[in-house]
């Protein structure tokens, strides 16, 4: 299977090169999406080895990655790593992501940096992560330890369903994991390292706001499921299947 890792960026500059070198040590390629940077971060992001694509104004994180997972499935990637352009993930930890996927087990595998280790975490942005965490896990009835965590691998099929079913353009890390499992998506994860930045918008009362939003949205939209829901799913995995056979 060929594998590609999606970087959504935005002014990482003094990090990108070393996060684009050490992800290309584990996959085929690595897709910088550039959203709307003021710094040299595509450039340096191209030097480094990755193919660059450039939004030419912010239009939020998760409207990077769908670029970026739209790019990887024309393509032909079959399995994308996503991770953050800022150091806070480790490259080596991708085989471990990888192999749930590769072994047949799971469509979609989460790095968790709370699963069998302790990590040292702003101490509200750690009761954020154990809340959500635990309100979808009771909700899905999955044991999951981190849902907001941005380092995963996803399987193709699921890619395709993502891009067609998501709406949010900033905060849709919640959204893509009740997406997944309302597609049936088999959901594992595995643990990681991690290292914390001194300051991040994603430790912010507004960010968690936000995933509230977010979520009782995608809840809403669980509840009004349709046929339409099942019929991309059934088209997606038998496609899916079929290839992999052929």
């Amino acid at each position: 299977m060929h594998v590609s890792v999606v970087i959504p960026a935005l002014n990482e500059e003094k990090t990108v090169v070393d996060v684009v070198r050490k992800a290309l040590s584990f996959a085929d390629e690595v897709i910088v999406v550039d959203d709307g940077s003021t710094d040299r971060t595509a450039e340096l992001a191209r030097q480094a080895g990755a193919h660059v694509i450039r939004h030419p104004r912010n239009a939020g994180q998760w409207s990077a990655l769908r670029t970026g997972f739209r790019e990887a499935l024309r393509r032909g990637f079959d399995i994308v790593i996503t991770m953050d352009a800022d150091g806070q993930h480790d490259p080596t930890d991708i085989p471990r992501l990888l192999e749930p996927i590769l072994e047949g087990r799971a469509d979609l595998v989460i790095g968790s940096r709370l699963r069998g280790r302790s990590v040292t975490m702003i101490p509200y942005r750690y009761a954020g992560i154990k809340f959500f965490s635990k309100l979808l896990s009771t909700f899905m009835r999955v044991n999951l330890t981190d849902v907001t965590s941005g380092f995963r691998a996803y399987c193709s099929w699921l890619l395709k369903a993502l891009v067609k079913l998501m709406r949010e353009r900033q905060y849709g890390i919640l959204e893509a994991t009740i997406i997944a499992w309302r597609l049936g998506a088999r959901i594992e994860e595995k643990p990681i390292k991690f290292v914390p930045r001194r300051t991040s918008k994603k430790g912010n009362i507004r960010f968690f706001l936000n995933l509230i939003r977010v979520l009782l949205r995608a809840l809403m939209a669980h509840l009004r499921s349709s046929s339409r829901l099942k019929a991309i799913t059934y088209g997606l995995v038998s496609r899916s299947r079929s290839s992999q056979e052929g």
